[in-house]
């Protein structure tokens, strides 16, 4: 088990908020779990990588605060008729990956 710090976050939350993230993210959300993933661009590359994790109705991205503002920006972009709120939020939070098979 390896924990990791992280002192800002994106945070996702409203009803469509699960299916937002999940058509835009590599990886399918996972309820109450932390995971990996990715927002790829229109050609398929890779924009940014990032955990998530899910809690109830709200969806959590950790990475580095300049990664965040990106995210920000480009979730904002595609989030049209969508009702889902994203704010940085900055406060420190401590995960704990599991690293076993």
């Amino acid at each position: 088990m390896i924990v990791l710090k992280s002192k800002n976050y994106l945070k996702f939350t409203g009803v469509d908020t699960f299916s937002f993230v999940d058509s835009l993210i590599s990886n399918s959300v996972k309820t109450d779990k932390l995971f990996f993933s990715y927002l790829l661009g229109p050609d398929g590359k890779i924009l940014n990588w990032f955990i998530c994790e899910t809690k109830t109705e709200e969806l959590y991205i950790y990475q580095e605060i300049e990664n965040l503002n990106n995210l920000l920006q480009m979730f904002n972009k595609y989030k049209i008729r969508i009702n889902c709120d994203l704010l940085i939020v900055n406060e420190d939070k401590y995960l704990s990956v599991d690293t076993s098979d």
